[in-house]
């Protein structure tokens, strides 16, 4: 059964809050608190966190709790992120993945001169042909066809101008295969 309440605009101007209006006429509050807000959560590890207890601060209804990493190293966490997984460190899960990828990828350009990772990523927002490696070539402003290119080594190599998109893909994979030794694999 729907009741006939006012305007919300009417009673913050005279009760200050919908809260306190649903108090004054007696109505049910409009948003109760979930039942798992109230648990404790000490002891409990959430990914590298061991919870220790809560702490006096807040972010809205969301509580913080005071933790400790596996690397010892303490901090307070938001018990949502905790609870969803959004927080699983200190930031030393971070700084460990971040060093991971940077030395997968050094140790690659140690060898071949060159990383691979560029040529396995998606297309960048800004491509206008949908071809990795492909992009239409203007002179003095008029469209002269496609031009395939890949970078290799830190330079830029050109497999020449193409006036369709599908004749500037095969060239890009002509220079794939001659620098990187890499077969067709979506022909």
């Amino acid at each position: 059964m729907q009741q006939n309440l006012p305007y919300r605009s009417t009673v913050y101007r005279y009760f200050g809050s919908w809260n306190n209006f649903l108090k004054e006429a007696n109505l049910s509050p409009a948003r109760k608190h979930f039942k798992g807000y109230k648990k404790d959560l000490t002891g409990k590890t959430y990914g590298r966190l061991t919870v220790l207890y809560p702490t006096n601060k807040k972010s809205g209804d969301n509580l913080y709790w005071h933790c400790k990493c596996s690397c010892g190293k303490e901090t307070d966490v938001l018990r949502n992120n905790l609870v969803q997984g959004t927080t699983r460190s200190c930031g030393c899960l971070n700084q460990e993945q971040y060093i991971r990828n940077f030395r997968e990828t050094w140790e690659e350009r140690r060898k071949t001169g060159t990383s691979m990772i560029n040529q396995r990523e998606q297309l960048s927002k800004n491509n206008r042909t949908g071809v990795k490696g492909v992009s239409p070539y203007y002179s003095k402003g008029v469209f002269l066809g496609y031009r395939a290119y890949i970078t290799y080594k830190r330079k830029q190599y050109y497999g020449g101008i193409f006036p369709t998109i599908k004749e500037t893909a095969a060239a890009r994979k002509k220079l794939e295969n001659k620098y990187f030794n890499t077969e067709s694999k979506d022909d």
